[in-house]
């Protein structure tokens, strides 16, 4: 008699308990976890629908060895400060950079705004090939930053005293090498950003750059722990 007491009792119980299951009030834990899993699925895939995948970021990895002492011989010879750079720009060694198609140049605290006649023509380039691969998508008319340009000897021991990557033999003293930043662009774009617009334009500065690196035009070099793209020009190929 006791047992079906008990029993009677936890029938209301069992009925609202079922009623919210019906109603999807109560939803198994698997039902939850397949549906946070499914939401982050589809946000991956919908980055990679878009072409988002970089499969040339790890192609570009050229060593210093590969390319500094051509460097050295085709640039200028290093400046101790700017009133040499300058001296170089009025005698045609260094034109000056200014912002064009697809990049815009950053402050540029440990460098100066000039680079030898063919790295310049290959910034241009390379502007005008990331400012195509864009066009007629959401993001065109956004563009990449340069971050350094030619240092002078001052300027690179000024950098290495707040960088321990940097080297003091650095082909930015030559006059032909540039830094790209890989994790800011200037976005423009009508609707929200999300984080696939920079995969996106990371994707596609990398294969621009892979493109010219395969046909000798520079060398590249990814640097992660900078978070930037380093680019040599290559002036027997420009």
């Amino acid at each position: 008699m006791k047992d079906k007491l008990v029993f009677l009792s936890l029938v209301p119980v069992l009925f609202f308990s079922a009623d919210l299951k019906e109603d999807g009030f109560l939803k198994p834990r698997s039902y939850l976890t397949k549906s946070v899993n499914t939401k982050i699925k589809n946000d991956k895939d919908d980055c990679l629908s878009h072409g988002v995948k970089n499969q040339y970021i790890h192609l570009l990895h050229n060593k210093i060895k590969d390319y500094y002492k051509i460097s050295s011989h085709e640039g200028i010879i290093p400046c101790s400060n700017y009133r040499q750079i300058l001296s170089h720009y009025k005698r045609g060694k260094l034109h000056l950079v200014k912002n064009n198609h697809g990049f815009k140049l950053d402050d540029l605290t440990y460098s100066y705004p000039f680079l030898i006649p063919c790295a310049n023509r290959l910034l241009e380039d390379i502007g005008m090939r990331f400012d195509e691969a864009i066009k007629n998508t959401p993001l065109q008319g956004s563009k990449f930053i340069v971050t350094s340009l030619t240092r002078t000897t001052h300027s690179v021991k000024r950098l290495r005293k707040n960088n321990i990557n940097s080297i003091q033999r650095s082909p930015h003293l030559n006059g032909n090498s540039m830094d790209f930043s890989f994790s800011r662009f200037e976005i423009i774009k009508e609707s929200q950003i999300t984080p696939c617009d920079k995969q996106f334009l990371q994707a596609t500065l990398s294969k621009v750059l892979y493109d010219l690196k395969i046909n000798g035009k520079c060398w590249v070099t990814f640097e992660k722990y900078e978070n930037c793209l380093h680019v040599v020009a290559n002036k027997i190929n420009l």
